[in-house]
């Protein structure tokens, strides 16, 4: 009977460890910490119930002293894995309320490097669709450009003309394949209102 309380006194520190784990890979450096500490811990005890076992008292005794050593195991795993997890929780949240909004945080900072990342995209792609319908392609300088509304790109595009000098920053709306730079009509100002205000 004492030997089976001490194998489930052991499983249940085993499976407080494979917690601390599962926890800690939420911060990969808490597993540097758990893992070589209960390795450790775990030597001590099995070379202290080698000992034991191994003792020439009566039969009894390296029994009860076994459960003994299987208890103290226990409470010291819970207290080390407790204790590591807590002090890296101090620093990065690893459960609670903490760790959902350091979770969310981080799912609003992935979604927003990835809209910048595509919005970065579009507009590099509407201002080489406006490139090819400049007098001279290369020389054109860009400024503000950023998303209007509707998957437009405003912006100012400053380029050489027919003669080879510069215009000028002008603004500019890149629509699909339209594209509209300001000649200075009400046209072109009512859309500049449109889209990119």
């Amino acid at each position: 009977m004492q030997k089976i309380i001490s194998r489930v006194m052991v499983a249940i520190a085993l499976l407080v460890i494979f917690w601390s784990i599962y926890i800690g890979t939420r911060e990969i450096i808490s597993l540097f910490m758990i893992i070589p500490f209960n390795l450790v811990i775990a030597t001590i005890f099995i070379k202290i119930n080698e000992k034991l076992l191994n003792s020439e008292t009566d039969e009894k005794k390296p029994d009860s002293l076994s459960v003994i050593n299987s208890a103290a195991y226990l409470v010291v795993t819970i207290a080390v894995c407790w204790s590591i997890l807590s002090y890296v929780n101090s620093g990065t949240a690893l459960f609670g309320d903490a760790y959902k909004e350091r979770v969310e945080l981080e799912n609003i900072k992935k979604k927003s490097w990835q809209n910048s990342a595509s919005e970065m995209n579009h507009v590099s792609f509407a201002e080489n669709r406006l490139k090819e319908n400049l007098k001279d392609p290369s020389s054109a300088e860009f400024r503000d450009s950023r998303m209007g509304s509707g998957g437009s790109v405003c912006g100012q595009v400053n380029s050489k003309n027919g003669f080879g000098a510069y215009t000028g920053y002008k603004k500019y709306i890149q629509i699909g394949p339209a594209t509209m730079v300001d000649d200075g009509s009400d046209d072109f100002n009512k859309q500049w209102e449109s889209y990119c205000n």
